[in-house]
């Protein structure tokens, strides 16, 4: 029996090439006619078999396309065109051509620009442009009048175009999971945007002129760093639907009470000063409303409670204990109670009582959420002795050159305010061991930083530094350091003398290399580098022993991990999503303590056979690769829970055979397990060889199996003609590889010669318990023969 090669590497299409009276266009009512080509390992497109001047859509979908056709201009009907999951870098020049295209869908591919050329395609309603490698939109965007869709999100867009605001249609625009700092105040301008999804970025305030909007309906900022929602809320009265989940809100304006059409309200997760409010925070909308009306109704007796409030602050003085003066309405209240209790403690020793004028024994001052623009130095100065000093989530934009007098001061937080720079004095505070610097607008950081040899904590996430002073050396005691969502471009040498840092967070910034010092932190527990501009993990990972998690995703690493990463020996957390990754290391199987590993959106093509060792691991994310199948070793992680193999290309029979767990109400990991297992090691033979033998009979094509009884199945198997065997191949649920078979013409008389390693070879079933299930179900027609 000979084989000769073919051109057909895999199945063929997924779908019908072409198929007849489907209804997808978004305009025309009539007969329509879609290509198909999804999923055959296409490199280069050919449309020559398929030119029909009524086709409207064409679907070419996970394929290894870099370009498309200048044939495709030819399609003058054409107006949806999907090119999901390939490798395009640009839009491809024929794009410009195609003047009736209503959508365009060319979502997971490598795309890191978009021309101005974009506004040629003026009749497009639907742009999808997500998970890509964008930095930037045009001002063309802003041209197509005739838009009502946009999805840029999972890109690395640090802005969205003003232009935007010219629109006349968009009704849905989303840019999530970027890494936008602010939104363009022009938004407001688009009368038709009712959907604005912007999670997932690092989104600071919003533009006032957002709140004039009166058609949006619904707004998702989740996961941003939204530390305040202004008063002017109220004014979107045709909201709906408002989620705030994770950002740095501390409280809620009352005016978000008046928001009558607000049927959903999700804000949990935030810093919130009142407690209350965190409760609230799983309850119904109703009951925030409620809450937040009653709140509005206390903000405007409060002036009245100014009296009752200093014999509080007095007595609390007295005690020596926290000094509360933090909510009290308006910035002008802090400095009249201070001055009034001072007034009350000078009038209490006239009458032979304890207590000076000058200063008051208070271990801590919290001056917190008082909109303070400044902070007026006798303030400071009557409170020297203090150990903590709560300033968070105010106005200001400096710390007086006082404050460096409150030597005692062991806890400062100033996160949440506008301070641009740091007075020199500030090295004085030698005595700080936690210092909260965060969400502010420091540029630079003053030399004296170094003087805090007591420093254990130190937050400075949310700024815009752009570099760290060497002086950062002499922080021999910091255990925690928090540097994500800042400019920096590398890390100083110096860090390697932080012996003692155990947590180091630098997400968020533009670091291309970090340097080898880092590595000698043999305290070091855990490092966050996600999303920054890293291209290659250095040999010296193996050095950092106490690394228990390691966050690398969004980083532009490639090809093959090193080695040396599987010498991590108590590691328990690794994440490399969303880069060009090809390859795991052999070594990381030794990872015995492995509890999750991401390695979602990237290239890899297949897993090691022995990851059976990674015992511990209890989470797997191996989403949107290049795996064909995978190794029946997988099976025996008993400890794994979670497994996510979506989007990869995988074997038609596995992806059958596991859709068809799920279908028939598999729950759990374990029936997952048992179908991967199944798949490689065997039929019956296989312990669990029952789930791949159930799953192909349930993919089994019912025409196939009734016309198979009728007429086939009582001959002898020798005399099964190629369209015979066929039939066979669809009523055993392995329709997929009926093409293969028919091309090699493979009928009933080669079916009884046929070896295991004709199948593997030849036909592509190359899986062992594949092809065990295929000679079993052979095995019934060879006695016929």
């Amino acid at each position: 029996m000979s084989w000769e090669s073919g051109s057909i590497k895999r199945r063929g299409p997924r779908t019908t090439p072409i198929a007849m009276g489907q209804q997808t266009g978004p305009r025309e009512t009539q007969e329509q006619v879609i290509v198909s080509l999804c999923g055959i390992e296409l490199q280069e497109l050919d449309l020559a078999s398929v030119m029909d001047q009524r086709v409207t859509c064409v679907r070419v979908d996970e394929n290894l396309l870099t370009t498309l056709p200048a044939a495709l201009k030819e399609l003058t009907a054409l107006q949806e065109l999907s090119v999901q999951n390939n490798r395009l870098v640009t839009l491809p020049t024929v794009l410009y051509s195609l003047d009736g295209l209503v959508r365009l869908d060319l979502t997971h591919n490598v795309i890191r620009s978009v021309p101005n050329n974009i506004s040629m395609l003026a009749g497009l309603e639907v742009l999808d442009l997500k998970h890509n490698k964008l930095v930037v939109l045009p001002d063309a965007l802003g041209a197509l009048m005739n838009l009502r869709e946009l999805n840029v999100s999972a890109n690395r867009l640090t802005e969205l175009p003003a232009s935007l605001g010219r629109s006349n249609s968009l009704v849905t625009l989303s840019a999530r999971c970027n890494l936008l700092e602010s939104l363009p105040p022009e938004l407001a301008h688009i009368r038709t945007l009712t959907t604005l999804n912007v999670r997932c970025n690092e989104i600071w305030v919003l533009p006032p002129d957002l709140f004039s909007s009166t058609s949006l309906t619904s707004i998702d900022l989740r996961f941003n760093q939204i530390s305040e929602l202004p008063s002017d809320v109220k004014r979107l009265s045709t909201l709906q639907e408002l989620d705030l989940y994770e950002n740095r809100l501390s409280r809620l304006p009352p005016e978000l009470s008046s928001l009558t059409s607000l049927r959903a309200l999700n804000i949990k997760e935030n810093p919130f000063e009142d407690n209350t409010l965190c409760k609230l925070a799983s309850r119904p909308v109703t009951a925030i409303i409620e809450y937040l009306r009653t709140q509005g109704d206390r903000t405007r007796v409060a002036r009245s409670l100014t009296k009752l409030r200093v014999q509080k602050v007095f007595m609390q003085s007295i005690r020596g204990e926290l000094l509360d003066l933090s909510s009290l309405g308006n910035p002008e209240s802090v400095d009249v109670i201070v001055k009034e209790v001072l007034q009350e403690r000078t009038a209490t020793k006239k009458r032979g009582g304890s207590g000076s004028s000058s200063e008051m024994a208070v271990n801590a001052l919290d001056l917190s959420l008082n909109g303070l623009r400044e902070l007026a130095p006798f303030v400071l100065t009557s409170f020297a002795h203090i150990d903590a000093l709560r300033l968070h989530n105010n106005w200001l934009t400096s710390l007086p050159s006082s404050i460096g007098d409150v030597t005692r001061l062991r806890i400062l937080d100033v996160h949440n305010n506008q301070i641009e720079v740091l007075p020199r004095s500030f090295g004085n505070l030698r005595s700080l061991t936690q210092l909260n610097l965060s969400t502010n607008c420091l540029r630079g950081l003053p030399s004296t930083l170094g003087q805090l040899v007591k420093l254990r904590s130190l937050d400075l996430s949310c700024n815009k530094l752009v570099f760290l002073p060497a002086g950062i050396k002499s922080l021999e005691c910091m255990e925690s350091l928090n540097l994500r969502f800042n400019k920096l471009n590398s890390l100083p040498p110096e860090i390697g003398h932080l012996k003692q840092l155990a947590t180091l967070n630098v997400a968020h910034n533009e670091i291309a290399e970090l340097p080898p010092e880092l590595f000698s932190i043999g305290q070091l527990r855990s490092l966050n580098v996600r999303s920054n501009l890293i291209q290659r993990i250095p040999g010296d990972v193996s050095q950092l022993s106490s690394l228990t998690f390691l966050e690398m995703s969004f980083n532009r690493l490639e090809g093959a991990l090193p080695e040396e990463l599987g010498e991590l020996p108590i590691l328990r957390f690794l994440a490399m999503d969303n880069q060009t990754i090809r390859t795991l290391p052999s070594s990381i199987v030794q990872l015995a303590m492995l509890e999750e590993l991401t390695v979602c959106c990237n290239l890899i093509s297949e897993l090691p056979f022995n990851i059976s060792r990674l015992t511990s691991l209890r989470a797997l994310d191996l989403k949107v690769n290049n795996l064909a199948t995978v190794p029946s070793t997988l099976g025996r992680l008993t400890a794994l829970e979670e497994l996510n193999l979506s989007g990869n290309p995988l074997d038609p029979v596995l992806a059958s055979a596991l859709r068809t767990v799920y279908d028939t109400g598999g729950t759990g990991i374990e029936p997952i397990l048992e179908c991967v297992s199944c798949f490689g090691e065997g039929g019956s033979s296989c312990p669990r060889g029952r789930t791949l033998c159930v799953a192909m009979r349930e993919n089994a094509c019912k025409t196939d199996v009734d016309a198979f009884n009728q007429t086939v199945k009582e001959k002898p198997l020798a005399q099964w003609s190629v369209a015979e065997v066929r039939l066979w191949l669809g009523s055993i649920g392995m329709q997929e590889y009926a093409e293969i078979f028919e091309k090699y013409s493979v009928s009933g008389r080669v079916l009884c010669d046929l070896t295991r390693r004709d199948l593997a070879e030849h036909l592509l079933v190359a899986s062992a318990g594949l092809a065990e299930y295929f000679e079993e179900e052979l095995a019934k027609y060879r006695d016929t023969s």
